[in-house]
């Protein structure tokens, strides 16, 4: 496998961030020449001690603090200055990727240069029980069918910030007040003529929302991040909840 580079943002992670580590140092091949770079923004528990103590074992984990939280977009640019490869993975803390979904994408980005971006698929842990636990559930389904289909057509211009993977020089920083920063760098990404695509068989579990409360309040984030992104870029990414609040006659 290519060289490659992995960030992380994470904030009071504690009870992932070392399952996360643990899973991409031995379940995902990582060439030895590569790096992982923990971003822990604000953090008040123990996940700096955690993250220095792998750091310790593997000199590949290397650990960034930012004494305090400014948020994830000052974390995204911590690791877009810092990271040394041709590939950069942008990764939660409080995900896990399924085995070799890293090699799974890489072959994808790597094997054709006009790819600038490739998403994963997310898949929720939750319980589909409830009304919230099924709502999040088809959502993400939704999301990855979406998402598949366009890039059938190749006409995707979105990936999903659970688990990307962009091509050195796609974008060297993103605005502070980005919502939505995976939006932000797959609409560029597109804008500068390379293709965004989707890999469906790199799954990474994700925690979706666990009531409808907070379900609600994800959404409006996420919408809001859209608009922000249409603000700055003059273009919607290619989500469905971004095309349901656009013009359905206009594809900007």
């Amino acid at each position: 496998m290519t060289e490659i580079s992995i960030g992380i943002c994470a904030y009071n992670e504690e009870q992932n961030i070392g399952k996360l580590l643990d899973n991409l140092l031995t379940e995902q091949e990582l060439p030895q020449e590569s790096e992982i770079i923990v971003v822990c923004s604000g953090c008040t528990d123990s996940t700096p001690e955690i993250v220095r103590k792998f750091s310790e074992k593997d000199g590949r984990v290397k650990l960034v603090i930012e004494e305090e939280r400014r948020g994830k977009s000052s974390a995204v640019n911590k690791i877009l200055d810092t990271y040394v490869s041709d590939y950069i993975f942008l990764i939660p803390g409080d995900v896990i990727p399924a085995k070799s979904s890293i090699s799974l994408m890489m072959e994808k980005i790597s094997s054709n240069p006009q790819v600038g971006v490739v998403g994963g698929s997310p898949i929720p842990t939750n319980s589909e029980d409830g009304f919230s636990g099924y709502l999040s559930h088809l959502m993400w389904r939704i999301h990855n069918r979406t998402l598949e289909y366009l890039n059938d057509l190749n006409m995707s211009n979105h990936a999903s910030g659970e688990f990307m993977v962009l091509r050195r020089g796609i974008v060297e920083k993103i605005p502070i007040d980005i919502v939505n920063d995976d939006a932000y760098i797959a609409v560029n990404a597109s804008l500068k003529g390379n293709l965004v695509k989707y890999c469906d068989e790199a799954k990474v579990y994700i925690k979706a929302p666990t009531n409808i409360a907070d379900y609600i309040r994800q959404r409006r984030r996420v919408v809001f991040g859209h608009h922000r992104v249409k603000q700055l870029t003059k273009k919607y990414s290619h989500t469905l909840e971004s095309m349901m609040f656009r013009d359905p006659g206009k594809h900007a």
